[in-house]
């Protein structure tokens, strides 16, 4: 019995010792890794249903991908419940690194923007940095007979860098309860979800894990109506169908032009009596009246005046033998 405990109290013993080197052995490696060590959002929703986002990036520089800053994309394209696409607004308001200032540019993609921060001609040394940004966004609030929903994706999808820990705070507009807060873990489409309960006006979340490349964490909270203003019909209308207002006016104005086009120079002058004239009018210089063959007359002139003006004398045209080849 003593020889079986003392056996056990080796095995647990050498078992501790393993472990304990393991973990020395990969904390400097992973100490080194290239990643993000904390996303911290602060969505702030105001009674005009536009949002103030503010993300603090904590992240690990070894200049394998980070080399002169970060590069933050943002989704600007959604579609809608009736399939229609729909673009919200965005603006970026200030960019910081390490609480100072920080150069930075936007550039368009397929669905968004992406915000690349750093200077080109700075190079950074491996290290800690927090990026802080800040920008605003509108049309990203769902509006539903009986509630109001903010469904957000915190920190997005396309990052190419692990995530130690995403979290989120969100102020609800006017101090409103919430319902239901639901959140969403993993790559684009995961339905792992967890549910918690609501009441509070300022809703705190967080990663249930580290994330891989290309996870995220997208939040769903509910109040009740009457704390933001919704749309009216007008705007409404316009938020679903902007792109299709503007290219049928497109095509409006496209018809418009052509039709007036048209009634100014596209249509045949009125028949009337035709009658020939075998002289040329008086109000007409000589150079510019010209007699073809069929005595018909051409106020046009078919050689330039100026070639016409260098035999210094009038030109005398006579009608052709029409028997001649």
């Amino acid at each position: 019995m003593h020889k079986d405990h003392f056996f056990l109290n080796v095995y647990v013993r050498l078992l501790i010792s393993l472990c304990i080197s393991a973990f020395f052995l990969i904390s400097p490696a992973w100490a080194q890794t290239e990643r993000i060590m904390d996303f911290f959002s602060t969505v702030i929703i105001n009674q005009d249903g536009s949002l103030l986002v503010t993300e603090n990036i904590t992240a690990w520089a070894t200049g394998d991908q980070i080399r002169r800053g970060i590069v933050r994309e943002f989704p600007t394209e959604y579609s809608s419940a009736s399939g229609k696409k729909i673009r919200v607004g965005f603006s970026v308001v200030d960019v910081l690194r390490d609480g100072q200032p920080e150069p930075y540019h936007t550039k368009s993609m397929s669905n968004g923007v992406a915000i690349y921060m750093g200077d080109k001609d700075v190079l950074l040394a491996p290290g800690r940095y927090t990026y802080t940004i800040t920008y605003t966004v509108t049309r990203q609030l769902g509006f539903f007979p009986e509630y109001d929903e903010l469904y957000w994706n915190v920190n997005g999808n396309g990052w190419r860098l692990p995530l130690d820990r995403v979290r989120c705070r969100v102020h609800l507009p006017d101090q409103a309860p919430a319902l239901s807060v639901v959140t969403y873990e993993g790559f684009m489409g995961s339905t792992a979800s967890r549910s918690f309960s609501g009441g509070a006006s300022i809703v705190e979340l967080s990663s249930s894990r580290p994330y891989a490349p290309l996870e995220g964490l997208t939040i769903a909270i509910s109040w009740p109506k009457g704390f933001a203003t919704e749309p009216g019909r007008v705007a409404h209308v316009v938020h679903e169908h902007g792109m299709d207002m503007v290219m049928g006016a497109g095509l409006v104005l496209v018809f418009c032009y052509y039709l007036l086009a048209w009634v100014r120079v596209g249509r045949d002058p009125e028949k009337g009596v035709i009658v020939p004239l075998f002289s040329p009018p008086r109000a007409f210089p000589r150079p510019w009246c010209v007699c073809c063959p069929s005595c018909v007359l051409i106020t046009r002139p078919l050689l330039p005046v100026s070639s016409i003006w260098l035999f210094k004398a009038p030109c005398v045209l006579k009608k052709s033998d029409p028997r001649s080849p």
